[in-house]
């Protein structure tokens, strides 16, 4: 029916919006950093649910680079802003937490031995239609660190 059209549509343009809005601000932050500068994901292949990084934030007298940090980012499934909700992806830095995206079902990060300096970045989302109906969506991008 144009209903269920209708909210499946809907369903889906709000999937992809989630999607947007957390890969949009994570990939923006982690292309700043180094693989020296991250923590919680090794260069080993293997699948972890959270990141911790530090960005730059100039330089001091001597040249060397002023490092700001940890920002983490993982997936809210225990309500860590006490909002009432969880799967949110969150971002926190100086204990501050911050949502950046809704209904996020998994979120797995993870780098190679042979190039650590490239982070792949997986993200499902699920939302629900008003008829009870789940659509799901997936994506994954890299992140090649810059600096």
């Amino acid at each position: 029916t144009a209903r269920n059209t209708w909210q499946t549509g809907d369903g889906q343009i709000r999937g992809q919006s989630s999607i947007r809005q957390g890969l949009g601000r994570m990939v923006k932050e982690l292309r700043q950093t180094t693989a020296d500068q991250v923590s919680g994901v090794l260069a080993d292949g293997g699948p972890y649910t959270s990141i911790t990084f530090s960005i730059p934030n100039g330089v001091d007298g001597t040249g060397d680079i002023v490092w700001v940090g940890p920002i983490q980012y993982s997936l809210d499934t225990s309500d860590a802003n006490t909002d009432g909700l969880t799967n949110q992806l969150i971002r926190t830095f100086g204990g501050n937490v911050e949502v950046l995206a809704n209904n996020i079902n998994t979120l797995t990060f993870s780098r190679q031995a042979a190039t650590p300096n490239l982070l792949f970045i997986g993200l499902n989302v699920q939302v629900q239609t008003l008829l009870g109906r789940t659509l799901s969506s997936s994506s994954e991008t890299r992140v090649t660190f810059r600096n």
